[in-house]
């Protein structure tokens, strides 16, 4: 069944680069990322492909939707795919960050 603006779900989801979690929710067929990590690793990421995926549900129609994640001396952004597949842009510096994303799916409902 196709969603309405109304249905929502939501789930927790690990980025690279730390063992903390955020939030990843659907609205009708809008996806949002949010929350706050503690980085475990630094180093500059130039477009490195990373291990994590998106789950089936909250994946992009369209290829490099950002999630962005604002720390005090750096920045970094995930790269998320239709297929689920995420790349990593700058740098985790180590630090706590807040992130943000939002982008339409096209996905089925997720289960």
């Amino acid at each position: 069944a196709t969603p309405s603006a109304c249905d929502s779900v939501s789930q927790q989801w690990k980025p690279p680069f730390t063992t903390s979690t955020i939030t990843l929710a659907r609205s009708g067929n809008v996806v949002t990322l949010s929350g706050n990590v503690k980085f475990d690793q630094s180093g500059t990421c130039n477009y490195m492909h990373v291990s994590e995926s998106i789950p089936l549900g909250f994946r992009p129609t369209t290829a490099n939707q950002s999630a962005v994640f604002a720390m005090p001396n750096e920045r970094m952004a995930l790269l998320v795919n239709p297929d689920g597949s995420v790349t990593a842009l700058g740098d985790p510096g180590s630090a706590y960050a807040c992130c943000s994303g939002c982008w339409v799916t096209a996905d089925k409902w997720p289960a």
